[in-house]
């Protein structure tokens, strides 16, 4: 099967695609399908608009089975041919809105809400990453698969060698945000708040640590097992998420979460250990963080991540293009295929 893929890139090729797609291209050609990549380079002006007439000329001259686009925007260019089927993948703020610094969400972005649920009925498949985002759509044939964590480089390690490794304090307490602060979609102020909160009562202060730390270099994607390793706990505060794989990936490590409800995190985690939901207030957060920070402490959280591995979801995007190419042939998904869609039932995604 030849698919391609359309995405936005940072760079003229799909090594600008954020790492998350970058995995599940490559887990979708470990299965042996020819995977290409069509890319909408981010800093472009008029992208989206180009994008349309650049597409229709490449399956013009190079057909192909399916046309897969990640993100509401790209979905349009995708549905603007009909040479070929069109599956879209809807991750957050195309069908849940882009908030303001208090939380709401702008009325440009409620306009384009509307446009990607129009859309969603003018394509042949659709995936949401979470529940919540597919309940927002009105059409019952929603795929909810999220995206796949990466369990050969997100796994358990050392704290200690890890410490060692980023040359952080051997005995001091890290709470890491693994997101930029600067979005307001993730309420970091909440984060800094609670471990301010944190630090009143203590004579070790709790150190908040960030993938983005200006001026500093964003950590780089293969450093960020290392980050969870070496800290104590996750903290997510965002006012919403889709399906956010920072979670999937803490609990491939076994750190202990702290997050609001957001996207499906409570399904992700569901009831293990050292892992908690919390209202997104700095009291409630600065809690939580206490009771995991104080003895220092790790989770049983692989098992949960292991469900969401790259493999079992390149095996159930593979049945989702199965179906849309031949519609008759949906019932033949491979025995593989079928108990890993099966397994995934237990788990907050279902396809």
């Amino acid at each position: 099967m030849k698919v391609l893929v359309i995405g936005g890139s940072r760079s003229h090729d799909e090594s600008g695609f954020d790492p998350w797609l970058q995995l599940q291209v490559r887990s979708l050609r470990r299965l042996g399908l020819t995977v290409d990549s069509f890319v909408i380079h981010r800093a472009e002006r008029g992208k989206y608009a180009r994008a349309i007439p650049r597409l229709r000329a490449l399956l013009a001259r190079a057909p192909y089975d399916v046309v897969h686009a990640h993100y509401g925007y790209a979905g349009i260019v995708a549905a603007a041919q009909s040479r070929c089927p069109s599956v879209v993948t809807f991750h957050g703020d195309d069908l849940l809105g882009t908030p303001d610094a208090y939380g709401r969400p702008t009325a440009w972005s409620r306009l384009w809400v509307q446009i990607h649920r129009r859309l969603a009925h003018h394509v042949a498949a659709v995936i949401a990453v979470s529940q919540e985002m597919a309940q927002v759509l009105d059409r019952v044939d929603v795929h909810v698969i999220p995206c796949g964590v990466d369990t050969e480089l997100f796994v358990p390690r050392d704290r200690a060698a890890a410490r060692a490794h980023l040359g952080w304090e051997p005995a001091r307490r890290f709470v890491f945000f693994a997101a930029n602060p600067a979005f307001p979609r993730k309420c970091f102020a909440v984060a800094r708040a609670a471990v301010d909160l944190l630090n009143r009562n203590r004579a070790d202060p709790v150190e908040l640590v960030c993938t983005h730390s200006q001026p500093r270099a964003v950590v780089p994607y293969e450093q960020v097992p290392w980050y969870m390793a070496a800290a104590d706990a996750l903290v997510v505060t965002a006012y919403w998420e889709g399906g956010p794989v920072v979670v999937k990936e803490a609990m491939a490590c076994n750190l202990p979460i702290v997050s609001v409800d957001v996207g499906d995190v409570r399904q992700v985690i569901a009831d293990t250990a050292h892992c908690h939901i919390v209202e997104r207030e700095p009291a409630a957060v600065a809690a939580a963080l206490a009771r995991v920070l104080d003895p220092p402490r790790r989770t049983q959280g692989r098992a949960r991540a292991e469900l969401v591995s790259l493999p079992r979801i390149a095996e159930r995007l593979l049945a989702v293009y199965r179906a849309v190419v031949s519609p008759e042939a949906a019932v033949a998904v491979p025995q593989a295929a079928a108990k890993l869609a099966e397994a995934g039932r237990t788990t907050p995604s279902r396809s």
